[in-house]
């Protein structure tokens, strides 16, 4: 039998899952032992590719087992229906996981996958790093995935000790699960017949390849399906135009895909988007980024109940941390200062995310300006809030409805440095008028969601 031993955190010199291993090559000999770490889930799909057996095994470094545990499984898998997709094992006792569950951390993933479950459907294997940038959660992905259409087998037993779930001190855990369980659970939503889009969400690509699945998903699984997509890659010489041909998600009849033959800049592939736009709002998602999956339902259900002449919707958003290795820690959640003018976002610039802007208003006022210093790659978020101000209000939703990736390469990161000469220019379009705390402020909109 195959067997994957998930070395969660390398930090003992892989002690834990070399006990693992002599634990159970002890009393199932001829096992083929496969040691995960990085790119995990890459690793078991090019195991799984060429194996023939019926079942594999993954356990996690540490876990031990008794003599009675392998008999034991070996008859329950013999008993599994062939609607089963596996066998969940766990501890007779229970309590870690009790605990575990008690503390907002993730279930255990099942013990022994049958293959040709895992390895059959129209998402076959793992999701990868593109597509799921959480590794610890691949397994438990899978699960959800094949829950639709299959069953489990269940195996308690006093056999079975698993390893302490210890962790790092900067990991989260009970956070990121608390963010990620509910876009895991959601579903596609189809598309409504005959139902004009409500939202149309932008998303403007420039070498994100390796991001853009997450977004594309957290954009599907929406549950207000009255939305369309426009994907606007700005000139990618990286694999966007392959990872985009060959997303399953893109199968959608609500989704598109816009090309510049040339890098043009984040306003420019704005523009592309707003003129191909059949939405009533449009909200921005950048490729690295991704939303809520009752992100659209909750700005609707704001917008319906708002009074007077809405200009923009805006709402809180959660920030994750990139790692080295590319690891996210979820960070803090940050909320829209309460009446935030134009001269203070100029003053002390900060990111509003989610944004979902008027679609009738971005057209009236000819949409994003590209003659900045610049050539439109940098602040268009501030230079559109800045511009609608004095159009409408600025409705507040105080909930998290999107995650933003921190990346130390990123644009926004890189582009710090430049905002001065930015600033000067934007003043001077807008006439010098933003030193006044009272001019253009928006006009906050803030209901508590009990009455949205």
């Amino acid at each position: 039998m195959l067997v994957f031993v998930w070395n969660w955190n390398a930090t003992d010199g892989g002690r834990a899952a070399e006990r693992t291993e002599r634990c159970i090559a002890g009393v199932w000999p001829g096992c083929k032992f496969v040691r995960l770490e990085d790119e995990s889930a890459s690793s078991m799909n090019r195991e799984l590719a060429g194996y023939g057996e019926r079942f594999f095994f993954v356990a996690d470094a540490g876990d031990t087992f008794g003599p009675g545990f392998f008999p034991d499984v070996r008859r329950a898998l013999n008993q599994l229906k062939e609607s089963d997709a596996g066998l969940i094992v766990d501890p007779a006792d229970g309590g870690e996981d009790r605990d575990a569950e008690r503390a907002g951390l993730p279930p255990r993933a099942p013990s022994f996958w049958r293959t040709a479950a895992v390895m059959s459907g129209s998402s076959p294997g793992f999701a990868e790093r593109e597509a799921l940038p959480f590794g610890k959660i691949a397994l438990l992905d899978k699960k959800r995935s094949l829950d639709r259409e299959w069953t489990w087998g269940t195996l308690r037993s006093s056999d079975y000790r698993p390893a302490p779930r210890r962790k790092p001190g900067w990991l989260r855990s009970d956070a990121e699960w608390r963010y990620l369980a509910p876009l895991l659970a959601a579903e596609c939503t189809a598309p409504p017949a005959n139902a004009p889009p409500l939202f149309t969400i932008a998303v403007c690509t420039y070498n994100d390849a390796e991001y853009l699945p997450w977004a594309l998903r957290s954009v599907r699984v929406q549950t207000l399906p009255e939305w369309e997509l426009i994907v606007v890659d700005d000139g990618s010489d990286d694999r966007t135009e392959d990872v985009l041909r060959q997303s399953s998600l893109l199968g959608d009849i609500r989704i598109q895909v816009h090309r510049n033959d040339t890098n043009r800049g984040k306003a420019a592939s704005l523009n592309r988007a707003l003129a191909a736009a059949r939405g009533r709002w449009l909200l921005e998602l950048d490729a690295d980024d991704w939303l809520a999956p009752d992100c659209l339902v909750t700005m609707a259900r704001y917008a319906a109940h708002a009074q007077g002449l809405i200009a923009a919707i805006g709402g809180e958003h959660v920030e994750w941390l990139e790692r080295a290795n590319h690891d996210l820690i979820p960070g803090n959640v940050r909320s829209i200062p309460v009446e935030p003018s134009a001269a203070e976002l100029l003053e002390h610039p900060f990111a509003i995310a989610p944004r979902a802007y008027s679609v009738p208003l971005l057209r009236r006022i000819g949409g994003w300006w590209t003659h900045d210093p610049y050539g439109g790659r940098l602040y268009e978020d501030l230079q559109m809030l800045i511009r609608v101000a004095p159009h409408g209000s600025l409705l507040r939703i105080p909930v998290p409805l999107y995650h933003r990736r921190v990346r130390t390469g990123s644009v926004t990161q890189r582009g710090k440095a430049c905002y001065p000469k930015w600033r000067e220019w934007m003043e001077v379009q807008t006439g010098n008028g933003l030193t006044d705390q009272n001019a253009n402020e928006f006009e906050v909109g803030d209901r508590n969601a009990e009455q949205a």
